[in-house]
Protein backbone atom coordinates (compact mmCIF):
# COMPACT_ATOMS: atom_id res chain seq x y z
CA UNK A 1 0.00 0.00 0.00
CA UNK A 2 1.24 3.36 -0.85
CA UNK A 3 2.45 5.63 2.07
CA UNK A 4 0.12 8.22 0.79
CA UNK A 5 -2.73 6.27 1.05
CA UNK A 6 -1.61 4.59 4.53
CA UNK A 7 -1.95 8.08 5.67
CA UNK A 8 -5.32 8.86 4.76
CA UNK A 9 -6.42 5.53 6.77
CA UNK A 10 -4.73 6.51 10.08
CA UNK A 11 -7.29 8.40 12.07
CA UNK A 12 -5.38 11.99 13.33
CA UNK A 13 -4.70 12.34 16.91
CA UNK A 14 -6.79 13.55 19.34
CA UNK A 15 -6.32 16.39 21.16
CA UNK A 16 -4.88 15.42 25.17
CA UNK A 17 -6.32 17.47 28.08
CA UNK A 18 -4.03 17.62 31.13
CA UNK A 19 -4.57 19.62 34.28
CA UNK A 20 -3.18 22.82 35.26
CA UNK A 21 -1.58 22.54 38.16
CA UNK A 22 -0.27 26.19 39.06
CA UNK A 23 -1.31 29.62 40.17
CA UNK A 24 -0.88 32.73 37.58
CA UNK A 25 -0.53 34.61 40.97
CA UNK A 26 2.50 32.20 42.06
CA UNK A 27 3.83 31.36 38.76
CA UNK A 28 3.14 34.40 36.59
CA UNK A 29 3.55 33.79 32.42
CA UNK A 30 3.91 29.86 34.04
CA UNK A 31 1.22 26.99 33.34
CA UNK A 32 2.22 24.32 35.12
CA UNK A 33 0.80 20.31 34.28
CA UNK A 34 0.27 17.20 36.03
CA UNK A 35 1.01 14.66 33.37
CA UNK A 36 0.90 10.69 34.31
CA UNK A 37 2.79 8.93 31.75
CA UNK A 38 -0.16 6.34 30.63
CA UNK A 39 1.29 2.43 30.37
CA UNK A 40 -0.77 -1.06 30.56
CA UNK A 41 -0.53 -4.10 29.38
CA UNK A 42 -2.56 -5.40 26.17
CA UNK A 43 -4.47 -8.63 26.83
CA UNK A 44 -1.91 -10.17 24.98
CA UNK A 45 0.44 -9.51 27.26
CA UNK A 46 2.53 -6.87 25.36
CA UNK A 47 3.01 -3.30 27.04
CA UNK A 48 1.86 -0.29 25.95
CA UNK A 49 2.92 3.66 26.41
CA UNK A 50 0.25 6.78 25.90
CA UNK A 51 1.05 8.57 23.05
CA UNK A 52 1.27 12.00 24.44
CA UNK A 53 2.53 11.42 28.08
CA UNK A 54 5.92 8.77 27.22
CA UNK A 55 6.69 11.90 24.74
CA UNK A 56 6.33 14.73 27.41
CA UNK A 57 8.26 12.55 30.00
CA UNK A 58 11.03 12.26 27.51
CA UNK A 59 11.00 16.25 27.28
CA UNK A 60 14.33 18.16 29.18
CA UNK A 61 14.04 21.49 29.74
CA UNK A 62 17.28 22.51 27.95
CA UNK A 63 15.46 21.13 24.87
CA UNK A 64 13.08 24.19 24.59
CA UNK A 65 10.82 22.70 22.97
CA UNK A 66 7.31 24.49 21.80
CA UNK A 67 3.71 22.94 22.05
CA UNK A 68 0.85 24.16 21.14
CA UNK A 69 -1.55 24.48 23.57
CA UNK A 70 -5.37 25.35 24.11
CA UNK A 71 -6.97 26.49 27.71
CA UNK A 72 -10.80 26.05 28.30
CA UNK A 73 -12.11 28.45 30.59
CA UNK A 74 -11.69 27.37 34.15
CA UNK A 75 -14.78 24.94 35.79
CA UNK A 76 -12.39 25.31 38.96
CA UNK A 77 -11.88 29.08 40.51
CA UNK A 78 -9.76 29.09 43.42
CA UNK A 79 -11.82 29.64 46.00
CA UNK A 80 -11.90 32.51 48.48
CA UNK A 81 -8.78 32.51 50.70
CA UNK A 82 -11.48 32.94 53.84
CA UNK A 83 -13.38 29.76 53.00
CA UNK A 84 -12.13 26.55 54.75
CA UNK A 85 -11.17 23.69 52.20
CA UNK A 86 -11.52 20.23 52.41
CA UNK A 87 -9.53 18.94 49.47
CA UNK A 88 -9.57 15.35 48.16
CA UNK A 89 -7.17 14.61 44.81
CA UNK A 90 -6.58 10.45 44.30
CA UNK A 91 -3.43 11.02 41.81
CA UNK A 92 -3.52 13.63 38.72
CA UNK A 93 -6.59 15.09 40.81
CA UNK A 94 -4.19 16.71 43.32
CA UNK A 95 -3.16 19.16 40.15
CA UNK A 96 -5.52 22.03 40.79
CA UNK A 97 -4.65 21.79 44.75
CA UNK A 98 -1.17 22.37 44.04
CA UNK A 99 -2.34 25.64 42.49
CA UNK A 100 -4.69 26.59 45.48
CA UNK A 101 -2.11 26.21 47.45
CA UNK A 102 0.58 28.06 45.93
CA UNK A 103 -1.95 30.74 45.04
CA UNK A 104 -2.90 31.01 48.99
CA UNK A 105 0.94 30.92 49.99
CA UNK A 106 1.78 33.80 48.10
CA UNK A 107 -1.67 36.20 49.06
CA UNK A 108 -1.30 38.97 50.93
CA UNK A 109 -2.01 38.19 54.55
CA UNK A 110 -4.57 41.46 54.64
CA UNK A 111 -7.33 39.31 55.88
CA UNK A 112 -7.08 35.90 57.18
CA UNK A 113 -6.10 32.77 55.86
CA UNK A 114 -8.84 29.40 56.89
CA UNK A 115 -7.59 26.64 57.32
CA UNK A 116 -6.83 23.62 54.56
CA UNK A 117 -7.29 19.95 54.73
CA UNK A 118 -6.03 17.71 51.95
CA UNK A 119 -6.21 14.08 51.43
CA UNK A 120 -3.75 12.75 48.83
CA UNK A 121 -4.44 9.23 47.83
CA UNK A 122 -2.04 7.15 45.24
CA UNK A 123 -1.09 3.49 45.04
CA UNK A 124 2.47 3.42 46.25
CA UNK A 125 4.22 6.41 47.96
CA UNK A 126 7.77 5.52 46.34
CA UNK A 127 6.57 5.91 42.89
CA UNK A 128 3.41 7.82 43.06
CA UNK A 129 3.78 10.95 45.35
CA UNK A 130 3.25 13.64 43.19
CA UNK A 131 4.43 16.70 44.73
CA UNK A 132 5.78 15.62 47.42
CA UNK A 133 8.09 18.37 48.67
CA UNK A 134 5.55 20.75 47.87
CA UNK A 135 2.99 19.05 50.16
CA UNK A 136 4.82 18.60 52.88
CA UNK A 137 6.63 21.86 53.03
CA UNK A 138 3.04 23.16 53.41
CA UNK A 139 2.48 20.51 55.94
CA UNK A 140 5.25 21.58 58.30
CA UNK A 141 4.50 24.15 60.95
CA UNK A 142 3.10 27.72 59.92
CA UNK A 143 2.47 26.55 56.04
CA UNK A 144 -0.70 26.18 54.46
CA UNK A 145 -1.74 22.43 55.31
CA UNK A 146 -0.24 22.92 58.67
CA UNK A 147 -2.09 21.58 61.81
CA UNK A 148 -1.15 24.77 63.62
CA UNK A 149 -3.29 26.49 61.17
CA UNK A 150 -6.42 24.45 61.75
CA UNK A 151 -5.74 22.49 58.17
CA UNK A 152 -3.81 18.69 57.60
CA UNK A 153 -2.44 16.75 54.89
CA UNK A 154 -3.28 13.40 55.09
CA UNK A 155 -1.88 10.20 52.96
CA UNK A 156 -3.20 7.49 51.56
CA UNK A 157 -1.12 4.70 49.56
CA UNK A 158 -3.48 1.75 48.63
CA UNK A 159 -0.78 -1.11 47.95
CA UNK A 160 1.43 -0.13 50.42
CA UNK A 161 0.45 -2.79 53.02
CA UNK A 162 -1.51 -6.01 53.00
CA UNK A 163 -5.23 -4.36 53.71
CA UNK A 164 -5.40 -1.20 51.04
CA UNK A 165 -5.94 2.34 52.64
CA UNK A 166 -7.85 4.87 50.77
CA UNK A 167 -8.40 8.10 51.22
CA UNK A 168 -12.07 7.90 52.54
CA UNK A 169 -10.33 5.90 54.91
CA UNK A 170 -8.06 8.69 55.78
CA UNK A 171 -11.54 11.09 55.59
CA UNK A 172 -13.29 8.27 58.31
CA UNK A 173 -10.59 8.50 60.81
CA UNK A 174 -10.21 12.53 60.32
CA UNK A 175 -14.00 12.83 60.75
CA UNK A 176 -14.18 15.28 63.94
CA UNK A 177 -11.56 17.90 62.13
CA UNK A 178 -13.61 17.20 59.00
CA UNK A 179 -17.10 18.38 60.53
CA UNK A 180 -15.74 21.04 62.41
CA UNK A 181 -14.67 22.75 59.19
CA UNK A 182 -17.70 21.65 57.26
CA UNK A 183 -19.90 22.93 60.62
CA UNK A 184 -17.32 26.60 59.57
CA UNK A 185 -18.45 26.68 56.11
CA UNK A 186 -15.62 24.61 54.46
CA UNK A 187 -16.02 24.41 50.48
CA UNK A 188 -15.26 20.14 49.78
CA UNK A 189 -13.36 19.82 46.39
CA UNK A 190 -12.73 16.38 44.80
CA UNK A 191 -10.75 15.81 41.56
CA UNK A 192 -9.00 12.52 40.00
CA UNK A 193 -10.23 9.40 39.61
CA UNK A 194 -11.31 6.85 42.03
CA UNK A 195 -11.01 2.95 41.45
CA UNK A 196 -14.22 0.93 41.52
CA UNK A 197 -13.15 -1.28 44.67
CA UNK A 198 -12.29 1.94 47.10
CA UNK A 199 -16.02 2.72 46.95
Amino acid sequence: MPFELLVQLVPALKPRAFSISSSPLAYPAQVHLTVSVVSWMTPYKRPRKGLCSTWLASLTPEQGVNIPVWFHKSSLPAPPQSVPLILVGPGTGCAPFRGFIAERAVQPETSPTAPVMFFFGSRNEDTDFLYRDFWESHAREGGMLSEVRGGGFYTAFSRDQPKKVYVQHKIREMRKEVWDLLCDGAAVYVAGLVHENAL
